[in-house]
């Protein structure tokens, strides 16, 4: 199931997130378009244990904090794909 982690989008946003819930994992696809080098973008149950980049357009900063998950992108204009693995399957 798609759902916006940092809320629908503005035209003028500074940073957009959409995830997708698969079951097995979340992909979150993050884009910076100005402002801060970094944000969080808060995850239900603040699970984001495990993550990694799957596809970056310049380098990235991941770190799981209490609220989700903290990224950060030293280059204005950036994006990435980031898969976090579900709970359940962590522990399989």
């Amino acid at each position: 199931m798609p759902f916006w982690p940092l809320g629908l989008p503005g035209r003028r946003d500074d940073w957009l997130a959409l995830a997708l819930d698969t079951g097995e994992a979340t992909l979150v696809a993050g884009r910076r378009r100005g402002g801060a080098e970094e944000r969080v973008i808060r995850m239900s149950g603040g699970r984001a244990r495990g993550a990694r980049c799957l596809n970056a357009s310049v380098p990235v900063r991941l770190d799981t904090v209490p609220e989700g998950l903290r990224v950060g992108f030293t280059h204005p204009v950036s994006a990435a794909v980031v898969r976090i693995p579900s709970p359940s399957a962590r522990l399989s």
